[in-house]
Order: structure tokens, then C-alpha cells, then sequence
């Protein structure tokens, strides 16, 4: 067999391209490169005008379709009582209960000369109606307003026992207590909250300076959002420039040019640029789906990039002059190029059959930027290499003799059974196990475990009844809910939603309840719809801890407000079912319907929803690629031979998930479109590479060879460039980054692996042809 170094020779094109258009691209390139140049320069300048409002949105809610039933509940409910994520949660901790509740009072004074603040909640600034002395008082079991009856340990237990959700001001040994300030209804909004919160929680530091022996942490949802938000920012800013010159070291080590180190990159920079201008030209913001998107470019863009300049190297050292080895260079990797971007765009856009708007927006951009990082390859390499006359090093010669004898080996008859053997068992493996794969999203988990405010929200779990807040929403006539056997119905749910897990329970019939108790001294509910509302006139002057109204003024709505610890999305869906199966047993009859609502009950559902969907959606995309690879190779051989190179990255992911028994949640199931993106961009490659070796008359076996052993090497640089690039990631304090470095570098390690391994062998099974050649090569 003749060695891998011995036939460099003129191509022709496989891909039904006449080669006279790759021929006179290059001489366009080559001829003007510079205003190439200018060209691919104003576009992006372009591009960066339009997307100069464009933000980063790391609001959940984005995850729901916007128009969906739930969105609409959530929208009308919040109209009505007001948003339940807009209250920033301070944790007070300490050994003293009289120094924890000093400094309740001392911060929840300070949060109300702030502008931002609507209202505090604490147990120094929470009123409650009591009977004392035959007569009823409204005042706060704690601070100077405070009555003086009772023991502090007694004080603790009326509040908590009020009725009122008291139990998530203060924990049971009032060793933890909680200041929450209400926000405008405006700072739904995560860059609202966010400079909102920053002032807070200055006025936090300077309290806790007061206090040194006590702690004070932030928590709950708009606390987690937040710094989640400019967590990822600050991680971001500072590991993506690292992460580029990671690149751009390895890239020079193996190219040993400066232009060809720094053109894969730069073409990088580029499609994100222009992809950043599409968000722009859509309206959008960048949201955790899209905002990995450029790491999809990265992979796309970079290997392309390598394939070309390693292709054009090797024209060169054929002995071709330069312009000569670009038109071959683009009219082999130059075909296939666009074979990838052909197949990887309508794959992606495959998610469009999918129920979930952001996924929609996802495959738009994700394909738009496919065609950007495809006609910035196609144009600024050649132009770049002919402008600055730069010739690429390819060190992975070196490698070839090894890498040729290897495939040789493995397209032998009988080891190619046996691998393709192998792949088929561990696709059918990788099925069993991946079907067991959990998926589920625990918003406390976008946090590093040591962070301040995912301590707060431990706090808030174990001590206070949780970070989660939940509504309830029951729906009636005007007046339906303050008649007796409603109210007797509200009750009965009210302590389904305790058993259900749920803490700080504050409920329309529980808050009656208490007020009579203290007018009258009499338990239980109100006997009519009059001294119902009698007593609601009343509850204007206590309002429940937040400004919680919990009826409407037609009172046709009552609403249950209570907390929950995050034991996950999956947790608080089963719950969500319960308790509106228990509201249609319990009030259905009386013409009542009964929702749960909220934002971390509707983002949850979103998170589930959207991962489920793209997991299913990438199986199918990846069966689509399998179906256009035949059809434009116009060759059912070839679709059965990019099956598993393409399918078993992705497979084996969700067999670990399932076999380790750790949750699938949106970020990992996003990143599995990284095995999608550099699975099918380096299987054309080489099944292009074998089609061209194959047109030249040589048998199955040596252009399964030829094509391995020229193809991988550029696989291997660009799969070790990645792989370092995406472990600087691991250098993140934030659990998301991590995730991305780790499953990243392991889904290209896997890609790799599968295209040097079963790609050959299902070409040496299933010898494909090429059309009008002879199948007796």
C-alpha cells in the first residue's frame, strides 16, 4: 500500500459542485484580499450596531412560553396581589435570640429610608392582632412597638403560631430570623433587582458592622438570580480570554505560524459577532440557551478552520503554488464545509417542531451563526493566508505512519465486524441505561456551595421553611369567597398544603380564623360572608408579613401563599398536581378552581419542560443528519455509517446520567449539543475525505485508510484545542461553568474517539460507493 505521504495529486469535487466555482472563488479571494477584508470587517461592525441593546437575561421565566396558560395564570395573579419574586430575603443568624431580633429591627429600619423599598417584613415590623386585656391590639411581637407581656420564648410562639406565616420570620429557637423587603412590582426585572440589591445590601454591611457576632446572609429567588447573573459575567469575562490564548498556544504549537494561529479564532470572534447581530435584528436578549451558542461557533468555526489549513498545507507541500493550493484546499474542505453546515442547519432547525419558544430561538440563532462561522471561514482564511503570504506547519505528519498502520488494522474484515459489533452494543447499552437518566433543576444548584447567599439559602430551608415561593390561586363569583363553607373548604387546603411540605403557610381562611380569635376570642371561622368582611377591614391594619393581601377586592380570589425548601423541580411538580387535585376534591363542587402558581413553580416547570424537549429534539435532529447525510451522498450506505459516530456520544452522556443516578439538567442537556455539533462536522469531513480518495480509483480499503489518516490529524488538533480550551472552565467557582468545562471536554474526547474508531469500521462493513463508480473497487 502506498504510504499516506506519497499522493498528493489534483482533486476533483464530490459534492456536485463544479470545480471552476471553487476555482474562481479562490482567485477572487486570493486576487483581492483586502477588500475581502474590508468586506468581512463592516459586515461585523454592522452586526455590532444592531446588537448594541443587546443584554444578558438569566430570568427563568424566560423558559415558558410566554403565551402559555401557565404564563397567563402567573401574569393575572401577579396583577392582582403583586409579584411574589421581588422581595429581597435577609438571613439573621447568631447563638443570642435578643441580638438576632436587636438587629431585625436595626436592618428592617435601615431598608425603609431606601427609595427601592415598598414595605419590611420581620419580626419587629410585622403587626399582629391580638385580644389582650378585652380589647384587641395590633402590634409587633417584637421591638419598641412591641407589647411587653410574655417571656421572649412566648413571644416566639405567638408569632409563630399567628396564623400569618409567622413560622418563616423566626425559626422555633429564635436563633434565625428573617428581614424580607418588599421591591416595586418593576423589579421583576433581574437588572432592576440587581442594582436594587446592591443597595441593600450596603445597608446590610453597615448593619452587620454593628453586630460583629451575628451574621446576616441574603437568599431567596431574586438573591440567586442575581448572583448567578454576575457570577457567570465575572467568571466569563475573565475565562473566555483565557481560554483564548489556552487556544491560541496550542494552535501555534501546531501550526507554528502567528496568521494561522490566530485566523481560527479570529473567525471565531466573527461569527459571534454577526451572530450577536442577529439576536439584535430578532428583538432578543441572550438567555442561558443562547448564550452557549458561541461555544457551538467555537467548535464549528475552529475545526473548519483546521481542516482548511491543514488542507492547504498539504497542497502545498504537494507543490502546488498558492493559489493553486487554495482552490484545491476549498474545493475539498471547502464541499465539505458546506456539507456540515448544510446538515448541522437543518438539524438544528429540526427544534423547531418542538413546543418551546426559546428553543426555537435557540435553533434560529445556533444556525444562523452556523451559516456566519461557514461564509467567514470560506472567505477570510483564503483572503488572510493569500494577504500575509502565511504558510501552516502540519507536525501531524509525524503521527500518520502509526495512525496508517492503526486504521489498517481495524478495516480488516473480521476487527471491523467487531467493532461495528461493539458500537451497536453499546448504542442498545447506552439506551437501556439512558432511559433511566433523572432530569430536574434545582435553582439553589446554580450556586457555589460556599457562596453567601447559597448559605442564606440553606438557612432559609432548614430554618425557615424554605426559599421556594408558591401560590394559590382559587377563583369564584364576586363575594363566592368569603361565604362559610368556602372558607371551611380554604381551611381544609390550607393544611394540605402543610402536609404537602410546604412552611409559612399564609391562607385567606387561616388569617380569618386568627382575626376572630383575637376580636371575639372565639375559635374558628366566620359563621357568615358579613363578619367575614367585617373582619377583613380589620386585617387592613395587620397585613401579613410582605404586604401579603390574600383576597381580592371583589373578593372573588383568595390566595394561599407559602414556602418550600428546593428539593427540586420534579418535587414541586408532583406537588403542584397534588394540591390542584386536592382544590377541585375539596372546592370544585362549590364553583371554585384551584391553581399553583408562581414563578418558581412556572420556571421549574419551564426548566423540565425545555430539557425533556431538547433531549427528545437532538435525538431527532441527530436521525435528520443521519437522513441528509443520504441523501446528499445520495448513498444509504453512507447514512448507516455516520450513525454511530454521530448517535453514540450523545448516548453514552445519558448512560452515565442514568447509571450514576444524577440529574439531567438544563445546562448539561444544552451542552449536549456540543456532541452534535463536532460529531457531524468531523464525520463529513472524513466521509468527504473518503469519497474524494475513492472517485480516484483506489480500492475501499485504501481510501477508507488515506482518508482516516489525513482527516483524523486535523480531528486530533482541533479535539485536543477544544478539549484545553473548554477545561479552563474547570477553573470556575460556579457549579454551571463547571459543568460546561467537565461535559464539554468529554463529549469532544467522545466524538473523537467514535470517529477514529467506528467510522472507519462501518466504512470497512458497508463499502459504500460513490454514484456511476464501479462497487467492485
Amino acid at each position: 500500500m502506498p504510504s499516506s505521504t506519497d499522493y498528493p495529486r489534483a482533486e476533483s469535487s464530490s459534492s456536485g459542485t463544479p470545480v471552476d466555482r471553487w476555482t474562481s472563488l479562490a482567485e477572487f479571494l486570493v486576487g483581492r484580499p483586502g477588500w475581502v477584508l474590508v468586506g468581512v470587517l463592516l459586515a461585523c461592525l454592522g452586526a455590532l450596531f444592531v446588537a448594541r441593546d443587546v443584554r444578558l437575561d438569566s430570568d427563568p421565566r424566560n423558559f415558558v412560553a410566554q403565551d402559555s396558560p401557565e404564563m397567563q395564570l402567573l401574569h393575572e395573579h401577579y396583577r392582582v396581589f403583586g409579584p411574589s419574586d421581588t422581595t429581597a430575603l435577609f438571613v439573621v443568624s447568631g447563638s443570642d435570640p435578643g441580638a438576632v431580633l436587636a438587629a431585625c429591627g436595626e436592618l428592617g429600619d435601615r431598608l425603609l429610608e431606601l427609595e427601592e423599598v415598598v414595605e419590611v417584613a420581620s419580626p419587629a415590623h410585622t403587626p399582629l392582632v391580638e385580644r389582650s386585656e378585652g380589647r384587641v391590639v395590633v402590634r409587633p411581637a417584637f421591638g419598641p412597638d412591641a407589647g411587653s407581656a410574655g417571656s421572649l420564648s412566648q413571644r416566639v410562639k405567638r408569632l409563630r403560631d399567628a396564623g400569618l406565616g409567622g413560622s418563616r420570620l423566626i425559626s422555633q429557637d429564635g436563633l434565625t430570623a428573617l428581614v424580607a423587603a418588599r421591591l416595586p412590582d418593576s423589579h421583576s426585572d433581574p437588572y432592576l433587582s440587581a442594582q436594587a440589591l446592591e443597595r441593600l445590601q450596603e445597608t446590610r454591611d453597615e448593619v452587620g458592622v454593628g453586630h460583629p457576632e451575628l451574621r446576616i446572609w441574603p437568599g431567596g429567588v431574586p438573591a440567586t438570580r442575581v448572583a448567578s447573573l454576575r457570577g457567570m459575567q465575572r467568571d466569563l469575562m475573565l475565562l473566555l480570554p483565557l481560554a483564548n490564548l489556552v487556544l491560541a498556544v496550542l494552535l501555534w504549537l501546531h501550526f507554528r505560524s502567528l496568521v494561522t494561529t490566530f485566523l481560527p479564532l479570529i473567525a471565531v470572534g466573527l461569527s459571534v459577532v454577526m451572530t450577536s447581530g442577529l439576536v439584535g435584528l430578532r428583538g432578543e436578549d441572550i438567555n442561558p440557551m443562547t448564550q452557549l451558542t458561541p461555544i457551538l461557533l467555537l467548535v464549528v468555526a475552529v475545526a473548519d478552520g483546521v481542516h482548511l489549513l491543514a488542507r492547504f498545507e498539504e497542497q502545498l507541500r504537494a507543490g502546488l503554488e498558492r493559489r493553486a493550493a487554495l482552490a484545491a484546499a476549498l474545493r475539498s474542505v471547502g464541499a465539505a464545509c458546506v456539507l456540515t453546515t448544510a446538515t448541522s442547519v437543518l438539524a438544528f432547525l429540526s427544534l423547531l417542531g418542538t413546543q418551546m419558544a426559546v428553543l426555537h430561538s435557540f435553533a434560529i440563532i445556533t444556525a444562523g451563526g452556523f451559516v456566519f462561522a461557514l461564509l467567514i471561514n470560506l472567505t477570510l482564511l483564503p483572503a488572510a493566508l493569500a494577504r500575509f503570504k502565511a504558510r501552516p506547519n502540519n507536525p501531524s505528519r509525524r503521527w500518520q505512519p502509526a495512525l496508517e498502520r492503526m486504521v489498517t488494522g481495524l478495516v480488516q474484515p473480521k476487527a471491523a465486524r467487531a467493532w461495528v459489533a461493539v458500537g451497536i452494543l453499546l448504542v442498545g447499552a447506552s439506551l437501556v441505561l439512558g432511559s433511566g437518566a433523572g432530569i430536574d433543576f434545582f435553582l439553589s444548584g446554580v450556586l457555589p456551595a460556599d457562596h453567601q447567599v447559597s448559605r442564606g439559602n440553606r438557612l432559609l430551608d432548614d430554618e425557615l421553611g424554605g426559599m421556594l415561593p408558591i401560590e394559590i390561586q382559587v377563583r369564584g363569583e364576586p363575594g363566592t369567597v368569603l361565604e362559610p363553607a368556602v372558607l371551611v373548604g380554604l381551611r381544609a387546603l390550607e393544611d394540605r398544603v402543610r402536609i404537602e411540605g410546604f412552611s409559612g403557610v399564609l391562607g385567606l381562611a387561616g388569617q380569618l380564623s386568627g382575626l376572630r380569635r383575637a376580636v371575639s376570642g372565639e375559635p374558628g371561622l366566620p359563621g357568615t360572608r358579613e363578619e367575614a368582611a367585617e373582619l377583613l377591614l380589620l386585617a387592613e391594619i395587620g397585613t401579613p408579613p410582605g404586604g401579603l393581601y390574600l383576597s381580592d377586592s371583589e373578593h372573588s380570589i383568595a390566595r394561599i401563599a407559602a414556602t418550600a425548601p428546593d428539593l427540586g423541580g420534579r418535587w414541586l411538580q408532583l406537588r403542584r398536581e397534588r394540591l390542584e387535585a386536592a382544590g377541585a376534591e375539596l372546592l370544585g363542587e362549590l364553583g371554585l378552581s384551584v391553581h399553583v402558581t408562581g414563578s418558581a413553580v412556572v420556571s421549574a416547570a419551564g426548566f423540565n419542560t425545555l430539557a425533556e424537549e431538547l433531549v427528545r429534539g437532538l435525538l431527532v435532529a441527530l436521525l435528520v443528519i443521519v437522513l441528509i447525510i443520504g441523501v446528499l451522498f445520495r448513498s444509504w450506505r453512507m447514512a448507516l455509517v455516520s450513525l454511530l459516530p454521530n448517535v453514540l456520544p450523545l448516548l453514552l452522556v445519558l448512560a452515565w446520567y442514568g447509571a450514576t443516578g444524577r440529574h439531567l439538567d438544563l445546562f448539561p442537556a444544552v451542552l449536549l449539543t456540543i456532541a452534535v455539533g463536532i460529531a457531524v462536522d468531523d464525520t463529513i469531513h472524513l466521509l468527504t475525505r473518503y469519497r474524494q480518495e475513492l472517485a480516484l480509483s483506489v480500492s475501499h480499503q485504501q481510501a477508507i485508510v488515506r482518508a482516516t489518516t489525513h482527516c483524523i490529524g486535523a480531528v486530533l488538533t482541533t479535539s485536543v484545542v477544544l478539549i484545553c480550551g473548554m477545561g479552563v472552565l474547570l477553573l470556575s467557582s460556579f457549579p454551571a461553568n463547571l459543568t460546561s468545562g467537565v461535559l464539554g471536554g468529554v463529549l469532544i474526547g467522545l466524538a473523537l474517539v467514535c470517529d477514529l474508531l467506528f467510522a472507519p469500521a462501518a466504512l470497512a462493513v458497508l463499502r459504500p460507493g460513490v454514484p456511476g463508480l464501479e462497487e467492485s473497487l
